[in-house]
């Protein structure tokens, strides 16, 4: 009778658990995106603009998810322009 108490308490306890997620917690996205955007960008953005662009993604979670979801290289790069034009840094002279 214990045994199945003990049983019993067990698939309680994990029915109760929260489920668990395949997407990383929010600080390690956000680090792998910083790491992507030095990785993937710096061919075409200087230096001060790549750092603006990482200065976005850190203060915006909805936008770090989306970068990190980009696969397209020339989404992803007019997708970083559009931002970065958008928070006002001109526009581009650099070739995509």
């Amino acid at each position: 009778m214990s045994a199945s108490f003990k049983e019993f308490g067990n698939k309680l306890a994990a029915s109760l658990a929260p489920p668990s997620s395949s997407v990383a917690p929010t600080p390690r996205r956000r680090n792998d995106s910083i790491v992507a955007a030095q990785q993937l960008e710096k061919s075409w953005l200087t230096t001060r603009e790549l750092v603006t662009f990482i200065e976005f993604l850190r203060k915006d979670v909805n936008a770090f998810d989306t970068y990190s979801a980009l696969t397209e290289p020339d989404v992803r790069k007019d997708w970083v322009r559009i931002q970065l034009e958008n928070i006002g840094i001109g526009a581009f002279e650099h070739s995509l």
